[in-house]
This record gives structure tokens, C-alpha cells and sequence, in this order.
């Protein structure tokens, strides 16, 4: 018996080990990302339709009046109040946007135009992109009326 000496068939093992093993976490990573990637879009989507959903269909801290009817003194007074320093993060504190997991917070802006041509309202971060680009982001919009009568889109993102 030979010792210290390695033999071709462990050589071979050891080879076909560690390509196995290198084999199976190549997959796992590939699945793992990807599965990583649609938990966070769908986070977003489910987010975004909830600031939604708060902002047209309830009056604190949204601006509804009464579905489909929005109150559009609330929506001026909102877009007073988001473009103040500070602000913003209220906002994020309200529509538990406070908390995006693995980073700090989500980024949001929401934009009220009249359809006729207008803008009611632009709440958007201060500093930084006013809109996402190039990154994992979530877009809904609604359409409501203004208690003046004026037909609106309310467009939401969150990235």
C-alpha cells in the first residue's frame, strides 16, 4: 500500500465532486436572484396600489370627497405640503413607505393632472430623480373627477 501518494480514481471524484457541487449552487444563485427580483416587484406593485387606493378612496391622508369625487383644495394643500422640506418623509411615514426591504426607503411621486391639460399636483422627492429610470420601479394611475369638475389622472410611482 502506497501512502501519501493520491490515486487517479480519488483525483477523478474529487473533479466531479466540486463539479457538481459548483453545478448545483450555479443553479440555486440563478433561482435564488431571480425569485429575489419578483418579490421585490411585486412588493412595489402592492405598495403602489395601496398609496393609490389611499390617496382617491380616502380622505386622510388622501383626497377624496367622496369616490370618484376628489377634494381639490386637499390636493393643492397636499402638494403645498410635500414640496416643504421635511414633508416627504411624513409622507413615507404615512403610506408605510418607511421600510423597503434590504435598503432604506422607498421613493415615491405622485403626479395629478387634468386631463385637459394641467398639473394639480407634483409630489416628488427633493433631491434625486423626480421620475425612475433604468431601476425597479412600480407606476399605477386612476381617473377621478374634482369636486370643480375637472376630469383627472392621479399617476403613482414608487422605486
Amino acid at each position: 500500500m502506497l501512502k501519501g501518494q493520491l490515486v487517479f480514481e480519488f483525483i477523478i471524484a474529487v473533479v466531479l465532486f466540486v463539479t457538481i457541487i459548483l453545478f448545483v449552487l450555479n443553479i440555486l444563485n440563478t433561482n435564488v436572484s431571480s425569485f429575489t427580483d419578483d418579490y421585490v416587484q411585486y412588493s412595489m406593485d402592492s405598495k403602489v396600489i395601496a398609496v393609490s387606493e389611499a390617496l382617491v378612496k380616502t380622505r386622510d391622508p388622501g383626497f377624496a370627497k367622496d369616490w370618484p369625487v376628489l377634494n381639490q383644495s386637499k390636493i393643492y394643500e397636499m402638494n403645498t405640503s410635500c414640496i416643504t422640506p421635511g414633508n416627504y418623509s411624513r409622507f413615507l411615514q404615512e403610506f408605510d413607505l418607511a421600510d423597503k426591504p434590504g435598503f432604506d426607503t422607498y421613493k415615491f411621486s405622485i403626479l395629478v393632472n387634468r386631463t385637459a391639460g394641467g398639473t394639480l399636483m407634483d409630489c416628488r422627492p427633493l433631491t434625486g430623480p423626480a421620475r425612475p429610470a433604468n431601476i425597479t420601479s412600480a407606476t399605477i394611475t386612476r381617473y377621478g373627477l374634482t369636486d370643480a369638475g375637472d376630469e383627472v389622472s392621479v399617476d403613482v410611482w414608487i422605486w
